[in-house]
Protein backbone atom coordinates (compact mmCIF):
# COMPACT_ATOMS: atom_id res chain seq x y z
CA UNK A 1 0.00 0.00 0.00
CA UNK A 2 1.19 3.47 -0.76
CA UNK A 3 2.49 5.24 2.31
CA UNK A 4 1.62 8.71 3.44
CA UNK A 5 4.21 10.44 5.47
CA UNK A 6 4.21 13.25 7.97
CA UNK A 7 6.82 15.53 9.40
CA UNK A 8 9.06 15.52 11.70
CA UNK A 9 12.82 15.23 11.40
CA UNK A 10 14.21 17.11 14.37
CA UNK A 11 17.88 17.88 14.26
CA UNK A 12 19.92 20.53 15.96
CA UNK A 13 19.42 23.01 13.14
CA UNK A 14 15.65 22.71 12.95
CA UNK A 15 12.88 20.94 11.10
CA UNK A 16 13.86 18.93 8.06
CA UNK A 17 11.32 17.98 5.37
CA UNK A 18 11.57 14.37 4.24
CA UNK A 19 9.39 11.60 2.83
CA UNK A 20 10.51 8.21 4.08
CA UNK A 21 9.70 5.02 5.94
CA UNK A 22 11.47 3.69 8.98
CA UNK A 23 14.15 1.04 8.91
CA UNK A 24 14.25 -1.93 11.23
CA UNK A 25 17.34 -2.99 13.16
CA UNK A 26 18.15 -5.51 10.40
CA UNK A 27 19.04 -2.86 7.80
CA UNK A 28 22.53 -4.43 7.43
CA UNK A 29 20.85 -7.64 6.26
CA UNK A 30 18.94 -5.62 3.69
CA UNK A 31 22.22 -4.26 2.31
CA UNK A 32 23.87 -7.70 2.24
CA UNK A 33 20.93 -9.28 0.41
CA UNK A 34 20.63 -6.55 -2.22
CA UNK A 35 22.63 -5.28 -5.16
CA UNK A 36 24.40 -2.05 -4.24
CA UNK A 37 23.93 0.45 -7.07
CA UNK A 38 25.89 3.30 -5.48
CA UNK A 39 26.93 4.70 -2.13
CA UNK A 40 28.55 7.83 -0.79
CA UNK A 41 29.96 8.85 2.58
CA UNK A 42 29.89 12.58 3.31
CA UNK A 43 32.61 14.52 5.10
CA UNK A 44 30.06 16.60 7.02
CA UNK A 45 27.01 15.43 9.02
CA UNK A 46 23.79 14.78 7.11
CA UNK A 47 21.50 17.62 8.07
CA UNK A 48 18.84 17.87 5.37
CA UNK A 49 17.33 15.14 3.20
CA UNK A 50 14.73 15.89 0.53
CA UNK A 51 12.90 13.76 -2.03
CA UNK A 52 10.39 14.67 -4.73
CA UNK A 53 8.95 11.11 -4.65
CA UNK A 54 9.70 10.91 -8.36
CA UNK A 55 13.25 11.09 -9.65
CA UNK A 56 15.44 13.17 -7.33
CA UNK A 57 17.04 13.03 -3.89
CA UNK A 58 18.79 16.08 -2.40
CA UNK A 59 21.20 15.72 0.52
CA UNK A 60 22.26 18.72 2.58
CA UNK A 61 25.27 18.58 4.89
CA UNK A 62 26.45 21.26 7.24
CA UNK A 63 29.20 21.69 9.79
CA UNK A 64 28.06 22.25 13.37
CA UNK A 65 30.82 24.82 13.89
CA UNK A 66 30.57 26.61 10.54
CA UNK A 67 27.71 27.83 8.39
CA UNK A 68 29.09 26.24 5.22
CA UNK A 69 27.68 22.99 3.86
CA UNK A 70 26.96 21.11 0.65
CA UNK A 71 23.92 20.19 -1.40
CA UNK A 72 24.25 17.00 -3.45
CA UNK A 73 21.66 15.93 -6.04
CA UNK A 74 21.16 12.24 -6.94
CA UNK A 75 18.74 10.44 -9.18
CA UNK A 76 16.94 7.42 -7.72
CA UNK A 77 19.57 5.01 -9.07
CA UNK A 78 22.32 6.72 -7.12
CA UNK A 79 23.92 8.70 -9.94
CA UNK A 80 25.34 11.91 -8.52
CA UNK A 81 24.16 14.77 -10.71
CA UNK A 82 25.99 17.61 -8.97
CA UNK A 83 27.32 18.88 -5.67
CA UNK A 84 27.82 22.49 -4.61
CA UNK A 85 29.03 24.35 -1.52
CA UNK A 86 26.71 26.91 0.07
CA UNK A 87 26.66 29.05 3.17
CA UNK A 88 23.71 28.88 5.54
CA UNK A 89 21.56 26.30 3.72
CA UNK A 90 17.91 26.70 4.73
CA UNK A 91 15.86 24.72 2.26
CA UNK A 92 15.91 22.76 -1.02
CA UNK A 93 12.76 22.72 -3.17
CA UNK A 94 12.16 19.86 -5.61
CA UNK A 95 9.10 19.54 -7.85
CA UNK A 96 7.66 16.11 -8.70
CA UNK A 97 7.60 16.66 -12.46
CA UNK A 98 10.28 19.30 -12.93
CA UNK A 99 14.01 19.24 -13.55
CA UNK A 100 14.75 22.41 -11.60
CA UNK A 101 16.11 22.66 -8.07
CA UNK A 102 15.88 25.73 -5.81
CA UNK A 103 18.43 26.08 -3.02
CA UNK A 104 17.62 28.68 -0.34
CA UNK A 105 20.86 29.78 1.28
CA UNK A 106 23.02 32.60 2.65
CA UNK A 107 20.48 33.86 5.19
CA UNK A 108 21.20 36.28 7.99
CA UNK A 109 18.79 36.93 10.86
CA UNK A 110 15.66 38.80 9.68
CA UNK A 111 17.22 39.45 6.27
CA UNK A 112 16.58 38.18 2.77
CA UNK A 113 18.52 35.19 1.52
CA UNK A 114 19.52 33.95 -1.89
CA UNK A 115 17.23 31.51 -3.67
CA UNK A 116 19.17 30.02 -6.56
CA UNK A 117 17.59 27.87 -9.27
CA UNK A 118 19.70 25.15 -10.95
CA UNK A 119 19.06 22.59 -13.67
CA UNK A 120 20.02 18.90 -13.44
CA UNK A 121 23.50 19.68 -14.78
CA UNK A 122 24.10 22.17 -11.97
CA UNK A 123 23.87 25.23 -14.21
CA UNK A 124 22.61 28.35 -12.46
CA UNK A 125 19.42 29.52 -14.17
CA UNK A 126 18.41 32.48 -12.00
CA UNK A 127 18.59 33.88 -8.48
CA UNK A 128 16.27 36.04 -6.36
CA UNK A 129 16.30 37.40 -2.81
CA UNK A 130 13.38 36.49 -0.53
CA UNK A 131 12.82 36.15 3.20
CA UNK A 132 13.16 32.95 5.22
CA UNK A 133 12.27 30.11 4.63
CA UNK A 134 12.66 30.67 0.90
CA UNK A 135 10.75 29.47 -2.16
CA UNK A 136 8.65 26.33 -2.60
CA UNK A 137 7.78 24.95 -6.05
CA UNK A 138 4.41 23.72 -7.27
CA UNK A 139 4.25 19.98 -8.02
CA UNK A 140 4.55 20.58 -11.76
CA UNK A 141 7.42 23.04 -11.33
CA UNK A 142 5.73 25.97 -13.09
CA UNK A 143 5.60 28.36 -10.14
CA UNK A 144 7.36 29.05 -6.85
CA UNK A 145 5.97 30.93 -3.85
CA UNK A 146 7.03 32.34 -0.51
CA UNK A 147 5.21 30.34 2.14
CA UNK A 148 5.20 32.42 5.30
CA UNK A 149 6.12 35.41 7.38
CA UNK A 150 5.91 34.14 10.94
CA UNK A 151 5.36 37.28 12.99
CA UNK A 152 4.20 40.87 12.89
CA UNK A 153 7.72 42.11 13.57
CA UNK A 154 9.26 40.46 10.49
CA UNK A 155 9.40 41.83 6.97
CA UNK A 156 8.37 39.94 3.88
CA UNK A 157 5.30 39.37 1.73
CA UNK A 158 3.52 36.78 -0.36
CA UNK A 159 5.34 36.46 -3.68
CA UNK A 160 4.91 34.30 -6.77
CA UNK A 161 7.71 33.58 -9.24
CA UNK A 162 7.68 32.08 -12.72
CA UNK A 163 10.03 29.08 -12.60
CA UNK A 164 11.07 29.40 -16.24
CA UNK A 165 12.30 32.99 -16.05
CA UNK A 166 12.69 33.55 -12.31
CA UNK A 167 10.67 36.75 -12.62
CA UNK A 168 8.23 37.80 -9.91
CA UNK A 169 4.59 37.75 -10.97
CA UNK A 170 2.33 40.57 -9.73
CA UNK A 171 -0.37 39.67 -7.20
CA UNK A 172 -3.22 41.75 -5.72
CA UNK A 173 -2.38 40.56 -2.19
CA UNK A 174 -1.01 43.46 -0.18
CA UNK A 175 2.06 43.46 2.04
CA UNK A 176 0.31 44.68 5.18
CA UNK A 177 -0.92 41.21 6.12
CA UNK A 178 1.44 39.85 8.71
CA UNK A 179 1.84 37.09 9.66
CA UNK A 180 0.75 34.99 6.68
CA UNK A 181 1.05 31.34 5.65
CA UNK A 182 0.67 29.88 2.16
CA UNK A 183 0.64 26.42 0.57
CA UNK A 184 -0.12 25.16 -2.92
CA UNK A 185 -3.68 23.85 -3.09
CA UNK A 186 -2.95 22.45 -6.55
CA UNK A 187 -0.56 23.34 -9.36
CA UNK A 188 -2.34 26.61 -10.19
CA UNK A 189 -3.89 27.71 -6.90
CA UNK A 190 -2.53 28.73 -3.51
CA UNK A 191 -4.32 28.64 -0.16
CA UNK A 192 -3.37 31.51 2.16
CA UNK A 193 -4.14 32.47 5.74
CA UNK A 194 -3.48 36.14 6.48
CA UNK A 195 -3.66 38.05 9.74
CA UNK A 196 -4.21 41.79 9.78
CA UNK A 197 -4.32 44.05 12.83
CA UNK A 198 -4.74 47.82 12.80
CA UNK A 199 -3.45 49.76 15.81
CA UNK A 200 -3.67 53.37 16.94
CA UNK A 201 -1.43 55.12 19.45
CA UNK A 202 -2.84 55.29 22.99
CA UNK A 203 -1.30 58.65 23.90
CA UNK A 204 -2.48 58.58 27.53
CA UNK A 205 -1.00 55.14 28.09
CA UNK A 206 2.28 56.14 26.41
CA UNK A 207 2.48 59.24 28.59
CA UNK A 208 1.93 57.21 31.76
CA UNK A 209 4.49 54.56 30.75
CA UNK A 210 7.11 57.27 30.15
CA UNK A 211 6.29 58.91 33.50
CA UNK A 212 6.77 55.64 35.38
CA UNK A 213 10.08 55.03 33.60
CA UNK A 214 11.32 58.53 34.46
CA UNK A 215 10.52 57.83 38.12
CA UNK A 216 12.49 54.54 37.95
CA UNK A 217 9.32 52.52 38.49
CA UNK A 218 10.36 49.90 35.95
CA UNK A 219 8.07 47.14 37.23
CA UNK A 220 4.97 49.33 37.08
CA UNK A 221 5.97 50.63 33.64
CA UNK A 222 6.46 47.07 32.40
CA UNK A 223 3.04 45.95 33.70
CA UNK A 224 1.27 48.92 32.13
CA UNK A 225 3.06 48.38 28.82
CA UNK A 226 1.99 44.74 28.90
CA UNK A 227 -1.64 45.61 29.62
CA UNK A 228 -1.80 48.37 26.99
CA UNK A 229 0.23 46.61 24.25
CA UNK A 230 3.08 49.11 24.76
CA UNK A 231 0.75 52.05 24.29
CA UNK A 232 -0.98 50.91 21.12
CA UNK A 233 -4.73 50.33 20.91
CA UNK A 234 -6.10 47.57 18.67
CA UNK A 235 -8.69 49.18 16.39
CA UNK A 236 -9.56 46.23 14.19
CA UNK A 237 -8.35 42.74 13.35
CA UNK A 238 -9.10 40.03 10.85
CA UNK A 239 -8.04 36.52 9.94
CA UNK A 240 -8.68 35.79 6.28
CA UNK A 241 -8.59 32.64 4.19
CA UNK A 242 -7.87 33.17 0.50
CA UNK A 243 -7.56 30.97 -2.54
CA UNK A 244 -5.37 32.72 -5.10
CA UNK A 245 -5.45 31.60 -8.74
CA UNK A 246 -2.02 32.21 -10.28
CA UNK A 247 -2.85 32.07 -14.04
CA UNK A 248 -5.60 34.70 -13.71
CA UNK A 249 -3.86 36.66 -10.92
CA UNK A 250 -7.12 36.76 -8.99
CA UNK A 251 -8.46 35.87 -5.55
CA UNK A 252 -11.28 33.38 -6.18
CA UNK A 253 -12.15 32.63 -2.54
CA UNK A 254 -12.08 35.13 0.33
CA UNK A 255 -13.43 34.21 3.74
CA UNK A 256 -13.25 35.83 7.18
CA UNK A 257 -12.39 33.20 9.80
CA UNK A 258 -13.85 33.41 13.30
CA UNK A 259 -14.37 31.12 16.27
CA UNK A 260 -17.80 29.87 17.37
CA UNK A 261 -18.27 32.89 19.62
CA UNK A 262 -17.56 35.24 16.72
CA UNK A 263 -14.15 36.32 17.99
CA UNK A 264 -11.15 36.63 15.67
CA UNK A 265 -8.40 34.13 16.55
CA UNK A 266 -4.67 34.71 16.24
CA UNK A 267 -2.40 32.53 14.14
CA UNK A 268 -0.60 30.27 16.57
CA UNK A 269 3.10 31.11 17.03
CA UNK A 270 3.82 27.63 18.41
CA UNK A 271 2.96 25.48 15.41
CA UNK A 272 5.77 24.87 12.95
CA UNK A 273 3.31 23.97 10.24
CA UNK A 274 0.44 26.34 10.84
CA UNK A 275 -1.33 25.71 7.52
CA UNK A 276 -1.73 22.08 6.34
CA UNK A 277 -3.65 20.81 3.30
CA UNK A 278 -4.82 17.20 2.92
CA UNK A 279 -3.69 15.07 -0.02
CA UNK A 280 -6.88 15.56 -2.02
CA UNK A 281 -7.34 19.16 -0.94
CA UNK A 282 -10.67 18.48 0.79
CA UNK A 283 -9.48 19.55 4.24
CA UNK A 284 -7.36 22.46 5.42
CA UNK A 285 -6.18 22.79 9.01
CA UNK A 286 -5.06 26.05 10.60
CA UNK A 287 -3.42 26.30 14.03
CA UNK A 288 -4.83 29.32 15.87
CA UNK A 289 -5.42 30.49 19.42
CA UNK A 290 -7.85 32.79 21.17
CA UNK A 291 -6.79 36.40 20.83
CA UNK A 292 -4.38 37.19 23.62
CA UNK A 293 -3.21 33.68 24.46
CA UNK A 294 -3.84 29.97 24.85
CA UNK A 295 -5.49 27.51 24.54
CA UNK A 296 -4.48 26.58 21.02
CA UNK A 297 -7.18 25.54 18.61
CA UNK A 298 -7.32 23.87 15.20
CA UNK A 299 -9.72 25.28 12.62
CA UNK A 300 -10.75 22.69 10.04
CA UNK A 301 -12.11 24.25 6.85
CA UNK A 302 -12.80 23.13 3.30
CA UNK A 303 -11.21 24.64 0.20
CA UNK A 304 -13.96 27.29 0.05
CA UNK A 305 -13.16 28.50 3.54
CA UNK A 306 -16.29 27.01 5.14
CA UNK A 307 -15.69 25.78 8.69
CA UNK A 308 -15.84 21.99 9.03
CA UNK A 309 -15.04 21.82 12.73
CA UNK A 310 -13.12 23.45 15.56
CA UNK A 311 -10.82 21.15 17.56
CA UNK A 312 -9.85 22.46 20.98
CA UNK A 313 -8.06 21.43 24.17
CA UNK A 314 -4.39 21.79 23.18
CA UNK A 315 -1.74 23.40 25.34
CA UNK A 316 0.29 24.14 22.23
CA UNK A 317 0.50 22.54 18.80
CA UNK A 318 3.77 21.16 17.46
CA UNK A 319 2.49 19.60 14.26
CA UNK A 320 -0.54 18.22 12.49
CA UNK A 321 -1.01 16.12 9.37
CA UNK A 322 -3.71 14.33 7.40
CA UNK A 323 -3.89 10.61 6.49
CA UNK A 324 -5.88 9.59 3.40
CA UNK A 325 -8.35 12.50 3.84
CA UNK A 326 -9.89 10.41 6.62
CA UNK A 327 -7.76 10.93 9.74
CA UNK A 328 -5.70 13.70 11.23
CA UNK A 329 -2.82 13.28 13.67
CA UNK A 330 -2.08 16.18 16.01
CA UNK A 331 1.04 16.55 18.13
CA UNK A 332 1.13 18.88 21.09
CA UNK A 333 3.65 19.18 23.87
CA UNK A 334 1.98 16.53 26.01
CA UNK A 335 0.16 14.13 23.73
CA UNK A 336 -0.58 12.60 20.33
CA UNK A 337 -4.19 12.74 19.15
CA UNK A 338 -5.90 10.86 16.32
CA UNK A 339 -8.93 12.70 14.95
CA UNK A 340 -11.58 11.09 12.70
CA UNK A 341 -12.57 13.54 9.95
CA UNK A 342 -15.78 11.65 9.10
CA UNK A 343 -17.22 11.37 12.60
CA UNK A 344 -15.57 14.61 13.82
CA UNK A 345 -14.35 12.92 16.98
CA UNK A 346 -11.04 12.28 18.71
CA UNK A 347 -10.48 8.54 18.48
CA UNK A 348 -7.71 8.51 21.06
CA UNK A 349 -5.14 10.58 22.88
CA UNK A 350 -1.78 9.10 23.93
CA UNK A 351 0.57 10.61 26.47
CA UNK A 352 3.66 11.68 24.49
CA UNK A 353 5.83 11.24 27.58
CA UNK A 354 5.70 7.46 27.10
CA UNK A 355 8.11 7.86 24.19
CA UNK A 356 10.65 9.64 26.45
CA UNK A 357 12.42 11.03 23.37
CA UNK A 358 11.78 13.51 20.58
CA UNK A 359 9.28 12.34 17.98
CA UNK A 360 10.98 12.41 14.60
CA UNK A 361 8.42 10.89 12.28
CA UNK A 362 4.93 9.53 12.03
CA UNK A 363 3.68 7.37 9.19
CA UNK A 364 0.59 5.35 8.38
CA UNK A 365 2.07 1.94 7.50
CA UNK A 366 -1.28 0.40 6.62
CA UNK A 367 -4.93 0.93 7.48
CA UNK A 368 -4.53 -0.51 10.96
CA UNK A 369 -1.31 0.84 12.39
CA UNK A 370 0.76 3.97 12.87
CA UNK A 371 4.54 3.98 13.12
CA UNK A 372 6.26 6.51 15.36
CA UNK A 373 10.03 6.94 15.29
CA UNK A 374 11.76 8.80 18.10
CA UNK A 375 15.32 9.70 18.95
CA UNK A 376 17.60 11.99 20.89
CA UNK A 377 19.38 14.59 18.75
CA UNK A 378 22.73 13.46 20.17
CA UNK A 379 22.13 9.88 19.01
CA UNK A 380 22.99 10.75 15.39
CA UNK A 381 20.00 8.89 14.00
CA UNK A 382 19.87 5.94 16.41
CA UNK A 383 16.26 5.80 17.52
CA UNK A 384 13.31 3.70 18.63
CA UNK A 385 10.39 2.62 16.47
CA UNK A 386 6.93 2.32 18.06
CA UNK A 387 3.99 0.68 16.28
CA UNK A 388 0.51 1.65 17.48
CA UNK A 389 -2.93 0.35 16.60
CA UNK A 390 -4.67 3.02 14.55
CA UNK A 391 -8.06 2.61 16.19
CA UNK A 392 -7.00 2.23 19.84
CA UNK A 393 -3.61 3.96 19.96
CA UNK A 394 -2.17 1.04 21.94
CA UNK A 395 1.26 -0.51 21.33
CA UNK A 396 1.15 -3.47 18.94
CA UNK A 397 4.68 -4.63 19.72
CA UNK A 398 7.72 -3.63 21.72
CA UNK A 399 9.82 -0.71 20.39
CA UNK A 400 12.58 -1.62 17.94
CA UNK A 401 15.96 0.03 17.68
CA UNK A 402 16.58 1.70 14.32
CA UNK A 403 19.92 2.96 13.02
CA UNK A 404 18.98 4.19 9.58
CA UNK A 405 16.16 5.42 7.38
CA UNK A 406 14.99 3.50 4.34
CA UNK A 407 13.06 4.98 1.45
CA UNK A 408 11.35 2.61 -1.00
CA UNK A 409 11.10 3.66 -4.63
CA UNK A 410 9.51 1.81 -7.54
CA UNK A 411 12.67 -0.09 -8.45
CA UNK A 412 15.13 0.48 -5.62
CA UNK A 413 15.71 1.16 -1.93
CA UNK A 414 17.64 4.10 -0.55
CA UNK A 415 19.23 3.90 2.90
CA UNK A 416 20.26 7.02 4.81
CA UNK A 417 22.69 5.72 7.43
CA UNK A 418 22.78 8.86 9.54
CA UNK A 419 25.24 7.64 12.17
CA UNK A 420 27.87 7.14 9.44
CA UNK A 421 26.85 10.08 7.19
CA UNK A 422 26.28 7.64 4.36
CA UNK A 423 23.69 7.14 1.62
CA UNK A 424 23.33 3.73 -0.09
CA UNK A 425 21.27 2.97 -3.22
CA UNK A 426 20.13 -0.67 -3.56
CA UNK A 427 18.51 -2.67 -6.33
Amino acid sequence: MKKYFILIFLLAIGFIPLNFIHSQSNFKDIVQNSQVLAEKTFDLPLRKIYSNDSNLIAIGTQSQSERKGTVTIFDMQGNELWEKIFEGIHHVSLAKTSEKIIVSHDYNLEEEGRNTCFDLQGNKLWEVLVTDPGLTQSSDGRYAITTRVSGEEFSGKFQVFDMESGKEMPTPIKKDYRPFFAQFLNNNQVALVLQKKVYSRDLEALKEINRLKSEKKEKEAFELARKTNKGFRLESESLEFLVYDIPTSSVIVKKQLTLVDGSVPDISPDADRTLIISDKGNFISIAVMKSGGRPNIILLIDNLGETNNVITDFDYILDMEFFNDRWMVILDGQSIVLYDLETKTKLWRQDAKKFSERIRTLSLSDENQIEIQTSHISDQGISNLFILNLITGQNIEEPKTSFAIIKNTLDSKIIFEISLNKIIFLK
